[in-house]
């Protein structure tokens, strides 16, 4: 403010010179008249100079302002770059990701099996509700004493799913802690659908690590016998087989049994670490039969895979299309997967044609 100080004297000196004039200079007009000229530009000059720091300081405080939230942008970006390539380059514990609130109900067993316990899993939301319900009761039919969990993807299944309970012995109804999925149909191959069904497989690695069997059955499957005498013997994984040999086997992960042995859980591990990185984009069971095909091709195979057998386990791709096919195998089925039957609606009319449809 040393300038402000100033510029007050000389314009109050200059206000008194012009009025007065300099006593001294009374009979010289010109050299006073001069004087005050000098005066004016001098203090124009000093207005000029206060007005052009004035303006500095706002671009400066301006400038500084900006740094400092591009500086703060960056180290932002910085900071999630050095999370993710953390993340992603560290060798993390599936486990670490994985939802812990999933546990069987071990009141209710099939004692008939030896080994450990086992538990029927499926998932479901609102816009598939019928669908499980009929599963539900076809196992009901069964007199199996399955353990079943039921994990709900919204508040409305797991509300309906709830109040229904005891009708089905053995049946626990859950809700996802894995986030909520839209209560409407979802249709095959689209990314909300895809992230409906990739979270089964970290259900499944929750039982596993637990010690725990797991019978992954999609909604739209129906038993039409007991399926658990067929998952005796020493093995990892069983599943049916969508291909015929000699073709390279697809084998369906929305009907599939888990054992839970070092080999089945270092490959469902796998299977969840890929889902979640680099094949997010990715159909789950592509990416499963993707590492299955890569055991088999071992000159030593370390997992040991039953295929169950295809006349009591048919499939959408396979057998639906083709007319009469149900009544020579009536006897044989054992669970009918309405695998390649795309849209509910297609699905619940495929089961009424067939017989199949108890709600």
């Amino acid at each position: 403010m040393s300038w402000l100080g100033g510029i007050l004297p000389s314009a109050r000196m200059l206000r008194m010179t012009v009025l007065y004039g300099d006593r001294k200079r009374m009979d010289d007009p010109i050299p006073r008249c001069a004087d005050a000229v000098s005066r004016v530009h001098s203090l124009m000059n000093k207005v000029t100079m206060a007005k052009v720091r004035g303006k500095l300081v706002i671009i400066w405080s301006i400038t500084c302002f900006i740094c400092l939230l591009v500086t703060a942008r960056q180290l932002s970006i910085s900071m999630v770059t050095v999370k993710t390539s953390t993340r992603s380059t560290q060798t993390v514990p599936p486990t670490a990701f994985l939802p812990t609130a999933f546990l069987p109900t071990m009141n209710v067993t099939n004692a008939a099996i030896p080994g450990p316990p086992i538990v029927v899993l499926t998932s479901t939301n609102a816009g598939f509700l019928k669908l499980t319900e009929n599963l539900l009761e076809s196992i009901k039919r069964t007199t199996s004493s399955a353990n079943i969990t039921l994990i709900a993807e919204d508040e409305q299944s797991y509300s309906y799913l709830t109040n229904r309970s005891e009708l089905y012995p053995g049946l626990r109804v859950q809700m996802t802690d894995t986030g909520l999925t839209t209560s409407k149909k979802l249709l095959i191959g689209t990314k909300t659908y895809k992230q409906f069904i990739k979270k089964r497989a970290r259900y499944i690695l929750q039982f596993l690590q637990s010690g725990v069997a797991v019978l992954f059955a999609d909604s739209d499957t129906f038993w039409v016998k007991d399926p658990f005498k067929d998952f005796e013997g020493e093995f990892d994984f069983a599943a049916h087989n969508e291909e015929k040999p000699p073709k390279r086997p697809i084998f369906c992960a929305g009907f599939a049994y888990y054992r839970p042995t070092e080999n089945t859980l270092r490959l469902v591990k796998e299977w969840v670490q890929l889902l979640d990185t680099t094949d997010r984009n990715t159909m789950d069971q592509v990416v499963l039969n993707r590492l299955i095909n890569r055991e088999i091709q071992k000159e030593v195979p370390g997992l040991k895979i039953k295929t169950l057998d295809p006349n009591q386990y048919p499939d959408g791709r396979l057998d639906y299309r083709i007319p009469g096919w149900k009544e020579p195998r009536y006897d044989e089925i054992t669970v009918v997967h309405l695998s390649y039957i795309r849209g509910y609606n297609a699905k619940v009319q495929k089961f009424r044609e067939l017989g199949w449809w108890l709600v």
